[in-house]
């Protein structure tokens, strides 16, 4: 056997060696899907501590509905494949949205990740330090199981000091980071939800048969982080609903009885998104330590996101979402944020793909922003 001497000798003499040499190598989280922005791998709690910020993907797809009509989906089919009407495919996206942000390799090398509009000197490589911590092991029809296991890892992130950044999935998703933020950190939180719809089914213990219905699903993820997280309605602000599908009466009555602020895209299209943002902000971040920000794609216009998975036309523009993260990231402590239901089988040439990267790099250059400016204070 060796001896410990040895193994420290050779280990030594071994981190002397460039094994980079520029040649193009590709860390890879898992076959040959590369880890986003080719940041480092974490493989255990320990590899988190110290970093700003770490991607983690949920490839979970949960409702899907079963009628006559054609599946149309680049990933995994379950057992009505030839029979689900609606959408489907997220499950894909964490995968695919890293193979888009590969075009963004460079923004985590401090020798070109370099963005003129913020300043002459401002380089986001750095200052920040992330990583990917892989995707959530998902256990098939088993939506508490996967929940669970998606906590417990968006909990690493958290006790290692970093913020999650979720590539979903549908929007089950965000209750169990949500979750993992809440009982790892001090202090109430505020949410702000992009949305077409307002996903506020209700997620208490229902009566059998109707007992499936409780189980973590993409309509009661709303419901379970306020009933279980440090969350009070009043500080939740909802941007995008509209009509369409899957809205009703109803889910505006539950709104106004919980006290929750709801802006519909009738409101975006009056008031600007800048103004909507400002008041989201005011609301969020209202007595509160931190926030989470969860964006629904179908809150978007396909025209501008066509990786969409639940189409609903004429939504907020891609810019404008672009614009209202990036205040939300620069006026709040930003707590985590995820994108849900990005169907890639539906993308054109890319391009949903490579805007959905695109957010949380605007994200990270805020961050960036910010950790620059405390440096600067600290001088």
């Amino acid at each position: 056997m060796l001896t410990q001497e040895q193994k420290d000798q050779w280990l030594e003499i071994m981190m002397k060696a460039d094994f980079g040499g520029g040649a193009g190598w590709q860390n890879r989280i898992h076959s040959d899907v590369p880890s986003f922005m080719n940041s480092t791998v974490a493989y255990k709690p320990e590899h988190l501590v110290g970093l700003d910020a770490v991607f983690m993907g949920i490839p979970w797809e949960g409702m899907v509905g079963v009628l006559p009509g054609v599946y149309a989906s680049t990933g995994k089919k379950g057992v009505y494949e030839e029979q689900a009407d609606l959408r489907a495919g997220t499950y894909d996206a964490p995968d695919y949205i890293r193979h888009c942000s590969r075009l963004y390799d460079g923004l985590i090398d401090p020798a070109t990740s370099f963005f003129p509009e913020v300043s002459d000197d401002f380089n986001m490589g750095e200052l920040l330090q992330i990583a990917d911590y892989g995707n959530v092991e998902i256990k098939e029809w088993d939506a508490v199981e996967t929940m669970d296991r998606a906590y417990k890892m968006a909990s690493d992130i958290v006790k290692g000091g970093g913020i999650p950044l979720v590539i979903g999935g549908d929007h089950t998703i965000p209750y169990s980071t949500f979750k993992a933020i809440s009982d790892n950190t001090q202090g109430d939180m505020g949410l702000i939800w992009y949305d077409r719809h307002y996903d506020n089914v209700y997620g208490g213990e229902l009566p059998y048969p109707h007992t499936t219905m409780d189980r973590p699903n993409s309509g009661n993820a709303l419901y379970k982080m306020l009933d279980e997280c440090k969350l009070d309605p009043s500080n939740v602000a909802m941007i995008g609903p509209g009509g369409g599908d899957t809205n009703f009466r109803e889910m505006t009555e539950v709104m106004k009885m919980l006290g929750i602020k709801v802006f519909t895209i009738t409101d975006v299209e009056e008031q600007g998104m800048k103004a909507i943002t400002e008041q989201a902000i005011e609301i969020a971040g209202k007595n509160t330590a931190r926030t989470y920000v969860t964006l629904d794609s179908d809150a978007m216009d396909p025209f501008s996101f066509p990786a969409m998975r639940w189409i609903e036309p004429f939504g907020i523009s891609a810019r404008d979402i672009k614009d209202s993260l990036a205040m939300v990231a620069a006026n709040l402590n930003l707590a985590g944020f995820d994108l849900a239901c990005v169907g890639p089988a539906y993308d054109t040439h890319q391009l949903g793909g490579t805007v959905a990267a695109r957010f949380y790099i605007e994200i990270l250059k805020q961050l960036a922003i910010k950790k620059q400016a405390n440096k600067g204070a600290e001088k």
